[in-house]
């Protein structure tokens, strides 16, 4: 039966409730119209209570991103900052999400300050019981900002949180990842809640929320404690209020980061422990492990894959002996030791991941070993597809073929394509297993190895235009993009090999014409720069490239060589495309690049991404200041990036001594569908 919440009549006055006890809002499955206990908790600035605060309790909207939310009760805080919500005659219903808002009151000046705005995540209706207290406060608003900057709107004085109606599974994800952050009772976490193999940046949170009292605890916007972080950003908004800071901190963590940390002065430290230094920027990310291999003991490490699945769970393939491992979408671990599927697949050498859109859905696992692996979750069936050692071409010519497969994709029909590669010229090719099938084709009517190149052969990432169904692939040759073109009628034909950089991986952006690919950026070749290119989806290839600088130590400094050699590229829901990178300095990052005006999104210095020196990426640091990607001293070791419907970006860093092999971003993506499909690249579910 459907979970109903109605609002009780707040206590006749809220100076008598106990500060944070007492009833919560409770759930009830018996009748709709059954009145529960009003909502009540504190709202703090720091330390300081902020008293004739108006309280709001909103159900988040559900007509659009960004739509206007629904009141379903009011309140006003005492001079200990304590609130009990009066309930009105609205109700909320699961999936509804609710969301508290604290705005204006005194922060202990004396005097109303209007432009005090925090927030609280709530999370789903019927979540919220009868032992629920809440604090509003700095870091709940920090937390709010990052975990739903992809579901709110920016500029007005109103807190507009909402989805789409074909998202309410993302704002639910969304929101769990607000409390993963900081829970209702107003303490930045250290471990998350769900599964405790999560480890939250809590010293950057508490840092933010001291920067952010700083200003809450003035007497307004033009006053110091605001002036010097309501900065004016590439969005052109300049922050209006506590609520706007937050969230442009959380879109825009390359910006202004002296600035932020300054702001949090010893007047101002009311959330310990803090960061001892600025780090290189402010983005937000909490580091998973991902169990243990099948001993039970050994920490499962060095991940190739990482995909997102319908439900927004998270698949992470090719560790040794656990080669399939699955995470929720808040990152609690779903799978045993050694990972999910048969002993054989559990030690598989894998590689790339793919995630079909039949129903029941499937996980496709490439394995170097010569295997194709099905796993369908809902039957924990497992099947292994054999890649053919020989094929037989156009000229019905026989074919000696590598069966080292690499990478995995799948194309509008649910069709599986896969590529190989290898060290010996002409043994890669491009293969198929069509749908409904487990058992990969043999003959062609084309041409699908590949041509011959002066190094390395084959393809080690793939990926099929949902568009066109043509697949572009490329490998670690110099001369190794190619786009194999649709309609295969059964086979695969070679409609050109485009000669660029050492490639990486493919995605597509809304556009009906362009493909965004990573360049690995050699050392010798022109620039020696890694990046990205973009071009028609057709036989022209990447035509435009661009290429990143790094910093060389995790707080900045000058740029050196970008290598993105085993690197991929996802596309947000906006058109914004995200590439793990590592350099020859040991560092990695994350750029953000804006396919839609192709530039940088976030810019450290005016210039354009074309320009060396314009921008470096993002590195989130963990509670000590280190950086979550520093751990990455080779370029195989930041080989993938996906995005899911909450918004959160999930890397892998698959270096051999990272303890945390999983990472979770928040703030700089917007929510995108999963898995992608026919219309999906570059759109908001």
């Amino acid at each position: 039966m459907t979970r109903t919440l109605r609002f009780a009549a707040a206590l006749s006055s809220v100076g008598t409730l106990a500060l944070l006890t007492g009833c919560g809002l409770q759930g009830t499955a018996t009748s709709p119209s059954q009145l529960v206990a009003a909502v009540q908790g504190k709202a703090m600035g720091g330390h300081q209570p902020i008293s004739g605060a108006a309280i709001t309790l909103y159900k988040a909207g559900t007509t659009g991103y960004g739509s206007a939310p629904t009141v379903l009760g009011t309140a006003t805080t005492d001079s200990g900052g304590n609130f009990s919500i009066t309930r009105n005659s609205t109700t909320c219903t699961d999936p509804d999400q609710l969301y508290m808002v604290a705005q204006g009151g005194d922060p202990g000046l004396g005097s109303v300050v209007p432009t005090n705005i925090l927030v609280e995540a709530l999370g789903t209706c019927s979540s919220i019981t009868s032992s629920t207290t809440v604090v509003i406060d700095e870091i709940s608003t920090i937390a709010a900002a990052e975990a739903l900057s992809g579901f709110a709107t920016v500029d007005g004085s109103s807190v507009n949180i909402g989805t789409s109606s074909t998202n309410a599974l993302g704002l639910q994800n969304a929101m769990q990842n607000a409390l993963a952050l900081v829970p209702m009772q107003g303490t930045a976490a250290n471990t998350t809640t769900a599964g405790g193999n999560g480890h939250v940046p809590n010293t950057l949170i508490n840092s933010l929320g001291n920067s952010l009292s700083a200003c809450v605890n003035s007497a307004g916007m033009s006053t110091a404690g605001c002036t010097s972080v309501a900065i004016a950003y590439p969005n052109s908004i300049t922050p209006a209020n506590t609520w706007q800071i937050a969230l442009e901190w959380a879109l825009y963590p390359m910006l202004n980061v002296t600035n932020v940390f300054n702001n949090a002065t010893a007047n101002t430290n009311f959330y310990t422990p803090t960061l001892s230094a600025a780090p290189h920027d402010v983005s937000v990310a909490i580091q998973y492990s991902v169990g243990y291999e099948t001993n039970g003991t050994t920490p499962a490490y060095e991940p190739n894959d990482v995909k997102v699945d319908a439900s927004g769970n998270v698949w992470v393939g090719g560790m040794p002996y656990a080669a399939l491992a699955e995470l929720s979408p808040a990152g609690a671990l779903l799978s045993p030791n050694g990972g999910w599927g048969t002993t054989a697949l559990q030690g598989t050498a894998g590689a790339g991941l793919a995630i079909d859109n039949a129903s029941p859905a499937n996980v496709w696992l490439a394995d170097t070993a010569g295997q194709i692996w099905k796993y369908t979750p809902s039957t924990s069936t497992t099947v292994g597809v054999a890649v053919p050692a020989t094929i037989t071409t156009a000229t019905a010519t026989a074919v000696a073929v590598s069966d080292a497969a690499y990478a995995v994709s799948i194309d509008p029909s649910n069709n599986v394509w896969f590529s190989t590669y290898a060290s010996t010229a002409g043994t890669s090719y491009i293969g198929r297993i069509p749908v409904g099938t487990t058992t990969a084709d043999t003959t062609y009517a084309g041409t699908s190895t590949f041509p011959t190149a002066t190094t390395n052969y084959g393809a080690k990432y793939l990926a099929v235009d949902p568009r066109t169904s043509n697949i572009v692939a490329g490998g670690t040759g110099v001369s190794s993009y190619f786009n194999f073109a649709s309609p295969y009628t059964g086979a695969v034909t070679v409609s050109s090999g485009t000669s660029n950089y050492r490639s990486g991986g493919t995605t597509f952006d809304s556009s009906a014409a362009r493909i965004w690919n990573v360049i690995a950026g050699l050392s010798g070749q022109s620039g020696g720069y890694g990046g990205v290119c973009y071009g028609a989806a057709d036989t022209s290839g990447c035509t435009t490239k661009f290429y990143f600088p790094i910093p060389t130590a995790a707080t900045g400094g000058t740029t050196a060589q970008v290598n993105l050699y085993g690197s991929t590229i996802a596309m947000d829901g906006v058109n914004h495309g995200l590439v793990p990178a590592a350099s020859t300095a040991g560092y990695s990052s994350l750029f953000v690049v804006d396919a839609s005006s192709t530039a940088m999104k976030y810019l450290a210095t005016t210039g354009s991404l074309a320009s060396r020196g314009s921008g470096d990426g993002l590195m989130p640091v963990d509670a000590s200041g280190t950086s979550v990607l520093a751990t990455a001293t080779t370029a195989t070791s930041m080989p993938s990036v996906a995005i899911d419907q909450a918004g959160a970006t999930w890397l892998i860093n698959a270096s051999s001594t990272a303890t945390y092999p999983v990472v979770q971003v928040f703030g700089i993506a917007a929510p995108t569908n999963a898995p992608l499909a026919v219309g999906n690249f570059g759109v908001r579910p």
